[in-house]
């Protein structure tokens, strides 16, 4: 009985060590890693280092690049010119004199053929090119899709924009066309849902229907298929996939809907309105951000802060929270997952949904968390 346990408690911390996340972090020694409790659980030792993905992170150690596991611990030894993170269980890596795929025990997938250029992994497929032409593979090498478009953009959501000659179409990973390689421009497709642009106008195109939208002279994101930014003569507005009008075309600037408010700018100020454009937060902010799943968003004063959807201000206006420096890698802005990124007096650190600083602790350099 007593081994039983001791199996139950091992299995329950292998899971916990498994489920943490980590987020890498820079100071005067180098990068290393720091969990959710703000403990750094892989020293700062490397000279640089990815995010982890899937269990494993690409780390450099001053010579060569390789992998380690949430523990810290060498899974691939550093052995590479470059190395890129997993996906699909694969990763490109770069042996100084060319580009190759391996598993995640290292070893090279010699199935798998490079091609002219070297393409990661996206929901289980990569984009092969042996000369002019894009094409598909899947990990196990196998060609899916025949060099065919001049142009795949990254899958999301089981779904690519492609390009053959001077017009646009969808596939899905199984290289299959979902929407005609006919449209002048056309943006992601999104539960059935995207946009279309032909012979000078905009549509929606909701289930294989065409929608005309006379008023609208741009379509700013459509990632949300319910809530569409565009733009008219006078302003930015919103539609929904039916093409009913949400927002007036009368905004200066629209951000994304989320947890059912908007933020918007009227003429110099940022607000909130509800979907039938009823003002939920006064125009007062310098700039705002869609609330995130944690309830809370960032308003610009002079700096940033947070407030929640009472429009209580939660974090005092002390902090920035993008990075000017065009080599550090764009992040999420906001809170994820229970923390936000934020930089005070050129260090970089977390904060909780409570505004409390993780650990109180400060940093050159922070990314976000991943496992």
């Amino acid at each position: 009985m007593k081994a039983f346990y001791l199996s139950i408690s091992f299995i329950m911390l292998s899971i916990g060590c498994f489920a943490q996340e980590l987020a890498v972090v820079r100071n005067s020694y180098g990068k290393g890693f720091m969990s959710k409790e703000g403990k750094i659980v892989i020293d700062t030792q490397f000279k640089d280092a990815r995010p982890f993905s899937e269990g494993l992170a690409a780390v450099y150690d001053g010579t060569n690049w390789g992998y380690i596991d949430l523990k810290g611990e060498w899974v691939i030894k550093p052995t590479f010119a470059k190395a890129r993170d997993f996906s699909s269980g694969i990763a490109l890596v770069n042996t100084g004199k060319e580009w190759q795929y391996i598993n995640d025990k290292g070893q090279a997938l010699s199935n798998i053929n490079v091609g002219s250029k070297a393409y990661d992994f996206n929901e289980g497929v990569a984009l092969y090119k042996p000369m002019s032409k894009l094409g598909l593979i899947n990990t196990d090498g196998e060609m899916i899709l025949p060099p065919t478009y001049d142009i795949i953009k990254p899958f999301n959501n089981g779904y690519a924009k492609v390009k053959l000659g001077n017009k646009w179409g969808i596939i899905n990973t199984k290289g299959e066309v979902v929407i005609e390689v006919k449209y002048d421009n056309i943006g992601d497709y999104v539960e059935g849902v995207t946009w279309v642009f032909k012979e000078g106008s905009f549509y929606l195109l909701n289930n294989g229907i065409e929608l005309h939208l006379p008023n609208v002279t741009d379509v700013i994101s459509n990632l949300d298929s319910q809530h569409i930014i565009v733009k008219g003569w006078q302003g930015k507005g919103m539609i929904n996939a039916e093409g009913k009008v949400l927002l007036p075309f009368t905004y200066s600037d629209v951000r994304e809907y989320n947890h059912g408010l908007i933020p918007v700018k009227d003429k110099w100020m940022w607000g909130y309105v509800n979907e039938s454009n009823e003002v939920i937060i006064d125009f007062k902010y310098n700039d705002a951000l869609p609330f995130s799943d944690d309830g809370l968003a960032a308003v610009k004063d002079k700096k940033w802060g947070f407030i929640n959807k009472e429009a209580q201000l939660i974090v005092p206006f002390v902090y920035d929270i993008t990075a000017l420096d065009f080599s550090f890698k764009k992040q999420e802005k906001g809170f994820v997952s229970g923390f936000a990124r934020v930089k005070y007096k050129n260090k970089w650190g977390f904060i909780n949904t409570q505004g409390k600083v993780l650990a109180n602790k400060w940093f050159s350099n922070a990314e976000l968390f991943s496992k």
